[in-house]
């Protein structure tokens, strides 16, 4: 196997790496969004909120499920790169 070969399938092993990384996070945020309104009653009765308590909450859940997937996948890349 030549030079150019290894490095070929290191590049690939590692796309394939991060690739595999940035779906496992995908799927954690969906899962999250999509788990967090089937627990809004509990929510609503076991903190006694408000609709708009509720509401709040529904405003700030898309705003960390983004940042904590651009966390999560930047560092899963991190780790692909040491």
């Amino acid at each position: 196997m030549s030079t150019l070969d290894s490095r070929q399938t290191t590049t690939g092993d590692t796309a394939l790496g991060i690739l595999a990384s940035v779906s496992f996070c995908h799927f954690l945020n969906d899962m999250i969004q999509s788990l967090l309104p089937a627990t809004y009653p509990l929510l609503k009765e076991s903190f006694h909120l408000d609709f708009a308590h509720v509401g709040i909450v529904t405003l700030e859940n898309p705003s960390l499920a983004v940042f904590l997937s651009a966390r999560c996948v930047s560092s899963s890349i991190c780790w692909y790169r040491k």
